[in-house]
């Protein structure tokens, strides 16, 4: 809560890392390989004074087939409360079940796996590119989400998908900001 305190009054986006908890029906606000703080995503946008005038990346990092339909219901019934019916990305690896919340007006985004473009073999690139192909033709999301660096890969094979980004490294260096620099100069870039 204190760093959605701290960061708030400076920044529009906010990304939050969310793992349902069918037996308790919540979303707990936390990474899984860090122990639960037992932080309801509920009390995290109670907590933001005007939560509407955010947007939130949700990085579902439990969405399946067998939870779907009653974590899609919690937060719809938290979107309702907060007003947030158009601030939510929803982003998971699993884009059947991502399916479910597309249909109910949320913006998602499946989630590919960063690999190293640079290093991967013909065969990698076809094979990797003929899987995420497949898992996006039987489903329904809005975008891909990846490590800036996949993002050669991505305008290759993709290009007419939105693309979500993120730069996974802590400090900014010269690779930080030649991806700025060259973002910064397409079309449809918000940042």
């Amino acid at each position: 809560l204190e760093r959605a305190h701290i960061l708030a009054p400076s920044y529009k986006g906010l990304e939050i890392d969310v793992v349902y908890d069918s037996v308790k029906n919540y979303f707990d606000v936390g990474h899984p390989s860090v122990p639960s703080m037992g932080l309801d995503l509920e009390k995290y946008f109670s907590s933001i004074p005007h939560p509407e005038d955010h947007y939130y990346w949700l990085d579902y990092k439990n969405l399946t087939e067998g939870n779907k339909v009653q974590s899609c219901s919690l937060l719809l019934s938290l979107v309702k409360k907060h007003h947030l019916a158009d601030h939510i990305i929803v982003e998971s690896p699993d884009p059947f079940a991502l399916t479910l919340f597309t249909e109910n007006g949320f913006y998602t985004s499946y989630y590919i796996p960063g690999f190293n473009i640079e290093t991967s073999s013909e065969r990698e690139l076809k094979n990797y590119y003929l899987e995420v192909k497949s898992q996006l033709l039987k489903s329904k999301v809005h975008a891909l989400s990846c490590q800036a660096s996949s993002l050669p890969f991505v305008e290759k094979y993709f290009s007419g998908m939105d693309i979500l980004l993120w730069y996974g490294k802590e400090t900014k260096d010269l690779d930080y900001f030649l991806s700025l620099n060259y973002l910064t100069k397409k079309e449809k870039v918000i940042d």
